[in-house]
């Protein structure tokens, strides 16, 4: 991935790879990896606690018990001034800090995507997630965090543009090489 923005042409909808922190791409959906116990303290959600508000993190842990693999919808808090409209929890680990596992990764990217089109949302920000199984490499996952991502699409998805956004540029890459081979066409500035 040369360029720092890839847009690319998948069916009905605009894909973007942003070598960026997901939060510098606004969607009106913003999907936020989250741990069993709602703690919004370190990565992507400590950083969305912080811009947000900690009301985001108060409707959160009104959720509870969460679950492993499952997607909680709070509002945006301070957020909706960027014009984000909801953020999709995606529970993917057990405590704060602790890494998950790709399998958990996985479960909760498919359903924070089956929530943000159940509220409606038409264009969203997803983050970088390992979804890979026994593969190492940023650019192994990217391949698998592709082919999850087209499964979804492929499935009469309303989603009109999708940013995928993180600071792993093999990752990107792999991601990238796969949507080009599931029938991607890129789009030129």
């Amino acid at each position: 991935m040369a360029d720092s923005m890839i847009r690319l042409a998948f069916g009905n909808t605009i894909v973007t790879l942003a070598l960026s922190r997901p939060l510098s791409r606004q969607s009106e959906g913003l999907l936020v990896p989250a741990n069993v116990r709602g703690v919004m303290a370190a990565g992507l959600a400590g950083e969305i606690r912080v811009r947000a508000g900690r009301d985001v993190e108060d409707e959160l842990l009104a959720h509870r018990p969460l679950s492993i693999g499952r997607a909680y919808r709070t509002g945006p808090g301070r957020l909706s001034a960027l014009g984000v409209k909801v953020l999709a929890h995606a529970v993917t680990s057990n405590e704060p800090g602790t890494p998950p596992q790709p399998i958990q990764s996985e479960r909760g990217l498919r359903a924070a995507l089956e929530l943000l089109e159940e509220t409606g949302m038409r264009t969203v920000t997803l983050p970088l997630v390992e979804v890979a199984r026994g593969q190492a490499g940023g650019a192994a996952h990217g391949r698998s965090y592709g082919s999850l991502l087209t499964s979804h699409l492929r499935r009469r998805s309303r989603l009109r543009e999708v940013t995928i956004a993180g600071l792993d540029r093999d990752f990107l890459t792999g991601l990238d090489a796969y949507l080009r081979e599931a029938g991607a066409i890129p789009i030129k500035a």
